[in-house]
This record gives C-alpha cells, sequence and structure tokens, in this order.
C-alpha cells in the first residue's frame, strides 16, 4: 500500500514495504500488523478490507452488508469486534467504549458506536440489553468479518499468561462471565477499525489474545486524524 503508515505491536518482527513502516505479530501462521494508523487519505476503503457484501445481523435477525450499516450513518464509525457475548472481557471492552462516549472528548463527538460478536442475533439482543452501550449491536455467526480481517484464532491466543491477566482484570471491575452463552468459537479473537465518514480506514487492530484490546491512545490519535 502507497503512503505512510505507524503500526504499533507488543512484539515480533519487522519489515517494511513500498514505503510503510510495519511491525508485525503472527496471526493464522502469517505475519500481520497488530495495530495500524494510517495517515490521511492513505488507508483503505471499507469495503476492500471486510469484502462488499459480507453479511451481519441486527438484533431482530435482519441480514444487512455491514459495508451499508456503516455507510448509512454518514459519521465515523468505531467498530469493535468482540470475542462472544458471553466473555467477560467483551463487556469490559464496550463498557470501555462507553465511558470514553461518555467523557466528553471531542475526538468521541459525532461518532458512531457499532459492536459486532461472533454469536447468534438472539445472543446480541440478549446482550446489549445487559450492557450500558450506547450503540448498535451486530452478529457474525459465521465469522466471516473476522476471517475477512484475518482476526487471531487459536487455543494459545485464548490460554496464556497475559490473557489470564486482562481476564482478572475485568472480573476486579465488575464484568461477569456468562457461562451459559455457547460461543460459535471460543477461541476466536476480536479487534477493531475506525471508519472515516468517507468509509476509509483509519486503524485497524488485531488483538493478539484474549484481552488484547486496542489502547485507548491509539484509538483517540486515530479519531483526532480524521
Amino acid at each position: 500500500m502507497e503512503g505512510y503508515v505507524s503500526s504499533f505491536v507488543g512484539g515480533g518482527s519487522g519489515s517494511a514495504d513500498k514505503g510503510r513502516r510495519v511491525r508485525c505479530s503472527r496471526s493464522r501462521g502469517n505475519w500481520v500488523a497488530k495495530t495500524t494508523v494510517y495517515s490521511s487519505g492513505r488507508g483503505p476503503s471499507f469495503a476492500e478490507t471486510v469484502g462488499e457484501d459480507t453479511p451481519v445481523y441486527d438484533v431482530n435477525g435482519n441480514k444487512l452488508a455491514l459495508t451499508d450499516v456503516v455507510s448509512e450513518g454518514g459519521k465515523t464509525t468505531v467498530i469493535s469486534w468482540l470475542r462472544h457475548y458471553g466473555c467477560s472481557l467483551c463487556r469490559k471492552q464496550v463498557a470501555d467504549l462507553s465511558r470514553l462516549s461518555d467523557s466528553g472528548l471531542d475526538e468521541l463527538k459525532n461518532v458512531d458506536l457499532i459492536a459486532i460478536g461472533s454469536g447468534t442475533a438472539e445472543q446480541g439482543a440478549e446482550f446489549l440489553k445487559e450492557v450500558k452501550f450506547p450503540g448498535e449491536v451486530y452478529s457474525d455467526p459465521q465469522r466471516k468479518t473476522y476471517k475477512a480481517l484475518n482476526f487471531t484464532k487459536g487455543v494459545l491466543s485464548t490460554f496464556n499468561p497475559a490473557g489470564l491477566g486482562k481476564l482478572m482484570e475485568s472480573f476486579s471491575s465488575g464484568n461477569k462471565q456468562r457461562f451459559e452463552v455457547i460461543p460459535t468459537d471460543p477461541f476466536q479473537q476480536g479487534g477493531c477499525l475506525v471508519v472515516s465518514p468517507s468509509n476509509e480506514v483509519v486503524l485497524l487492530h488485531r488483538d493478539d489474545f484474549a484481552g488484547d484490546h486496542v489502547e485507548e491512545s491509539k484509538l483517540l490519535q486515530a479519531l483526532k486524524s480524521v
């Protein structure tokens, strides 16, 4: 991809390609950037990133193209992909977004929030009732958007010391684990996208392990650049 890009990872190997500065981490056997903040006007289109007709389901079970959901708003959009709807870490994930949204920061004004879970529409509807989230919840039971974004998946990305530490932190914040909610894939990790009003990707983050959510400073940096 042409132009300058800043990428941030916790570890891994470095590489450079076509003017990019990229540090990478392993996902599904490939080396991919963990957090990428694109320079203004240099990011890929949202449709190119997730696929033009990739479907999601709203809480009423209606099938929609994710690109249509985002383009309808005409605003900057923060999309957070959750592991699954029973996950304590995912409850903390949306709670942190809600806190930012309520903070009054200029970066969060006129921003739409979307959460996508790898479960059923029914699970998504129940999740939305239980959490205080000022955005919309959509479901991707076949994880097509997760696959399009090359999100991390695997046993070791789920069960590891770093993830356990994040889980204990989430429990201490009062976020319960709903063991009765059966995930479509318990080893799927999530991530985050920031999409500009012109449907350009400004930030792409892939969780390396459970609870490895995008850093607040990187999210605000991306929102400032829009």
